[in-house]
């Protein structure tokens, strides 16, 4: 799947000005989208999944992106020392994505 975020987004996001952590930034926004993509695939039906494998930069949805987004600053802002506020950013994200899960029928 092609990058859904780019690098420069991704760095004015977090307001990095300088290059030498962008090998590490570039590792994390694939980690995210790839968790995000992951978790709207969880439930999703065939025919989003390949709607999803068509998103580019330029057509995936925005909430998508902001999800990406949120989930890069929670990776570069806790580099394995702690979850910091890993509850409110998962929360955060699922309200972001609650409109493209397939709902579960109880």
């Amino acid at each position: 799947m092609e990058a859904l975020v780019t690098l420069e987004q991704a760095k004015q996001h977090l307001r990095i000005t300088h290059a030498y952590e962008d090998d590490d930034l570039r590792m994390k926004l694939r980690q995210a989208q790839a968790t995000i993509i992951d978790y709207l695939d969880g439930t999703s039906s065939t025919t989003w999944a390949a709607t999803m494998a068509a998103w580019t930069e330029e057509t995936a949805p925005e909430y998508v992106q902001a999800a990406i987004l949120l989930l890069l600053s929670s990776l570069v802002d806790h580099r394995g020392d702690d979850d910091g506020n890993a509850d409110d950013v998962w929360n955060a994200i699922r309200r972001l994505l609650a409109r493209t899960r397939t709902p579960v029928v109880a």
